[in-house]
């Protein structure tokens, strides 16, 4: 998902559907391939001549999901070039879950789990503080209810 391959556009889909890499202009390859409302589309270039123009295509559209990587200083600028385009509030950016990311890997993962949060009308927000079902059904043992025994936990690095 995160290479530096140019130029090209991600078409996620949501819930196990395939991610395609495309070479090709993002808003010509979008026109011929509209996306739906289970579709992210995230700009992953860092170019704002490429990036730029996925966005253009993809925010107007049904998208579930419209991301782009970059800090939050390429991100306020990257709107202000943007300004005026319509479904501009949706962009999500710096697309990805706060989860202290170092990698491309971890990136990666953080980009897909906002894209899976968003597709469930989630924040992404830690489970244990969480007041929301658990894969949509509730638990049958209370949140009250202490383990019988600790469990003992490592983590290592």
């Amino acid at each position: 998902m995160l290479t530096e391959v140019w130029p090209f556009v991600i078409r996620a889909r949501a819930a196990g559907r395939p991610v395609v890499l495309a070479r090709a202009w993002p808003e010509e390859w979008l026109a011929a391939h509209p996306p739906s409302d289970a579709d992210a589309v995230v700009a992953i270039t860092h170019d704002p001549r490429i990036d730029d123009r996925a966005l253009r295509a993809a925010l107007p559209g049904p998208a579930g999901y419209v991301g782009a990587l970059g800090s939050r200083a390429t991100h306020a600028q990257r709107l202000g070039r943007l300004s005026g385009i319509p479904g501009l509030g949706r962009l999500r950016g710096p697309a990805g879950l706060d989860l202290g990311a170092t990698s491309i890997a971890e990136t990666a993962l953080s980009v897909l789990a906002e894209i899976v949060a968003a597709a469930h009308d989630r924040t992404g927000g830690p489970l244990a503080t969480s007041t929301s079902p658990i894969q949509g059904v509730r638990s049958p043992v209370p949140a009250t209810t202490p383990p019988a025994e600790p469990v003992p936990m490592t983590c290592a690095r």
